[in-house]
């Protein structure tokens, strides 16, 4: 993995000035939980459900079921619940950390989860995404998730989302964006909405802070 910026100049200040290796450094700085709680970051845990592969700490079954009911796609269901937002995941005093950090993460762990996929799933087909918005105006976030290609996304009519042929729906609710808005409520359902590209555009103007699954 190759060291960003930000931190090489980190680790050059230690020793009184002639600076340290990684792992000299990280082991002044962190402690066996920081260990434990890495190590399923980097080497996670997984889980199959309805011929889909989820991380197993990210998987809640009551919200992969109410995001089928309100009409998304397997697909989609399963890539917003394996979704990984590198940007904000270390929360910390700093308001923002640097562009090369976020990046350098995601595609270690992009690098490290397709590994562990292929040791725990020989020969299956998989997917990991990175979704770089880091140079949005208004948005500057990083998507990692996961998606299992074994599976053909479903096609649904955008109206009752009932399953349609592909000739007869436009468009498919594999071209829309899902909308979900959550507050602050203790053991709430929050549902999940599907809007056309033009619809998004009017409900998020240019500049506005949404998430994008």
């Amino acid at each position: 993995m190759k060291i960003p910026q930000s931190l090489s100049s980190e680790l050059a200040r230690w020793n009184n000035g002639q600076g340290v290796s990684p792992l000299v450094w990280i082991s002044m700085k962190g402690s066996f939980h920081d260990f434990v709680g890495h190590a399923r970051l980097i080497w996670p845990d997984f889980l199959e459900r309805e011929d889909r592969i989820y991380l197993a700490d990210f998987f809640e079954a009551e919200r992969l079921e109410n995001m089928l009911a309100n009409g998304a796609s397997a697909r989609d269901a399963q890539a917003f619940m394996n979704a990984l937002f590198v940007e904000n995941f270390f929360e910390g005093p700093e308001e923002s950390r640097p562009d090369d950090e976020i990046r350098s993460m995601a595609e270690f762990l992009k690098e490290t989860w397709e590994a562990k996929l292929s040791s725990d799933y020989p020969g299956r087909p998989f997917h990991v995404l990175i979704e770089d918005n880091l140079n949005e105006e208004g948005i500057h976030e990083l998507l990692l998730t996961l998606v299992d290609e074994k599976v053909s996304p479903r096609t649904f009519n955008t109206e009752t989302y009932e399953p349609t042929t592909t000739s007869q729906a436009t468009p498919t609710l594999e071209h829309m964006k899902n909308i979900q808005i959550i507050d602050g409520a203790l053991n709430a359902v929050f549902d999940i909405f599907a809007a056309t590209e033009d619809e998004f555009a009017i409900i998020f103007p240019r500049g506005s802070r949404h998430r994008i699954y």
